[in-house]
């Protein structure tokens, strides 16, 4: 994955994913012990297709 090897030369203490979908690079960095998180779609997503609690997502139409 592309992450890691990004973080080996800088680690940022958050993230913001715009047009985050169902939040697959969050869930990634959150893995890769990023607390800080914060997504943001206009599209609601089923819970049940999210990889990462709704709490690190919100729903906007920017």
């Amino acid at each position: 994955m592309i992450l890691p090897m990004i973080f080996k030369y800088y680690k940022p203490n958050s993230i913001i994913d715009i047009g985050c979908g169902i939040g697959t690079w969050l869930s990634a960095a959150l893995e890769l012990g990023i607390q800080n998180l914060q997504g943001m779609d206009c599209n609601e997503i089923s819970e049940d297709y999210l990889l990462l609690p709704r709490k690190y997502i919100a729903i906007d139409n920017l």
